[in-house]
């Protein structure tokens, strides 16, 4: 299923990784500063999984071959990607922290590959209905 050769995936994934969390240290100070220039009080909830991680396993999943994310979470990250990373959560929460991590990945990806092309990705997965009309 994944589209990528197994040696390159360690140095993929470290990649990814490595810039990934550079840019989210720069980002977490930055969005602090902000936060409190403007006098707003957000609280920032801890996660098992930090920033970077997440975006990472983002990033990752367009590299991996897989149609929809829950089937790439569910049946490649937890199942090979457990020792890189050990503090996995469920597929419910990491859909709650992809939420999250939204504009924090929009600003990177600006950051590294410039202007928005107009394309847009949509992530589905099949939707069981009870009657069809």
């Amino acid at each position: 299923m994944r589209s990528i050769k197994k040696g390159d995936n360690a140095m993929l994934l470290t990649t990814i990784f490595y810039e990934t969390d550079n840019f989210c240290k720069q980002f977490e100070k930055e969005y602090k500063k902000f936060l409190i220039k403007n006098g707003v009080q957000k609280r920032i909830k801890s996660s098992r999984l930090s920033m970077s991680e997440v975006i990472t396993i983002c990033i990752f999943f367009h590299f991996s071959g897989y149609k929809n994310f829950k089937q790439y979470y569910i049946n490649y990250v937890c199942k090979h990607l457990s020792v890189e990373f050990p503090n996995l959560v469920s597929y419910n929460r990491i859909v709650e922290l992809k939420q999250k991590v939204a504009l924090p990945i929009a600003v990177f990806a600006q950051l590294n590959e410039g202007a928005c092309t107009g394309k847009t990705l949509i992530d589905s997965a099949k939707l069981e209905v009870s009657h069809s009309r």
